[in-house]
């Protein structure tokens, strides 16, 4: 059985005519609407959105956590918003490559980035506490 709410909810976010897709049609990368393999349409693009989202989200939490001199949440929101942007990226390269869609070799290094991230992060959060 599937979560009739859910689909609702995802079909919404999906609508090209809805407010949410008009506004990200000025974020997008202009590599999403050219002509080749990649759909703006696709999981991937609505990825992509979501990234696109927490990070702006995630810089305002940084930027509100530096004015106020929290340095104890800087290394916490660091890590995330390292690979929410590692994501975003790695879909924006390679929407214009041939095979639009992230392959192994592109998750491997987005894992790797993340463990070099989470290290920072961690080494971080240790001098600073």
């Amino acid at each position: 059985m599937t979560n009739k709410r859910s689909s609702k909810r995802s079909a919404r976010l999906s609508n090209p005519s809805g407010f949410y897709r008009k506004l990200m049609r000025y974020v997008e990368p202009e590599v999403f609407y050219e002509d080749n393999y990649f759909s703006p349409n696709s999981a991937s693009a609505d990825i992509w959105r979501a990234c696109w989202l927490t990070e702006k989200v995630a810089l305002v939490i940084f930027a509100t956590a530096a004015w106020f001199t929290l340095w104890w949440v800087l290394p916490l929101i660091f890590f995330p918003l390292s690979l929410v942007w590692t994501v975003r990226t790695s879909i924006d390269g390679k929407a214009g490559n041939g095979y639009p869609e992230l392959e192994v070799g592109d998750a491997m290094g987005i894992g790797c980035f993340g463990t070099l991230s989470l290290i920072i992060s961690l080494i971080w959060l240790v001098l600073v506490i």
